[in-house]
């Protein structure tokens, strides 16, 4: 054997050696389909309040809270006033309007509603 052999074999074995721990890092980096599957499944969307709908909602995993929406760290770190400006209004009178539509949605109201004035219309 000469010297210039050697330093083939060498060379060879060093680049198949690469070669080899590189497909193996890239193989174990990439996660397999069902990998990601699961992954997603385990994901879990944010919990956010909405203003305009009075209530929590649970947001879809990847989903920004919109603009009337935070999320509980949000509303611990706003400013009382901000609050204040993003919430509805309370009027007795939207509050008795927002009854007679939900008692409407339901079947269950009587179809009389009472004005400013305390008449009552049908």
């Amino acid at each position: 054997m000469n010297a210039e052999s050697v330093i083939e074999g060498a060379i060879v074995a060093v680049v198949v050696t690469a070669v080899v721990v590189f497909y193996r890092l890239h193989h174990t980096r990439r996660p397999s389909e069902a990998q990601r599957v699961a992954a997603a499944r385990r994901r879990v969307g944010l919990t956010v309040w909405d203003f305009a709908a009075e209530k929590w909602i649970e947001l879809a995993p990847g989903v920004k809270p919109g603009d009337r929406q935070m999320t509980a760290r949000d509303i611990d770190e706003a400013d009382p006033l901000e609050l204040l400006y993003l919430s509805n209004a309370y009027d007795p009178g939207i509050a008795r309007l927002r009854q007679a539509i939900r008692d409407e949605q339901h079947g269950t109201g009587d179809h009389t509603t009472t004005n400013p004035t305390g008449d009552q219309t049908p």
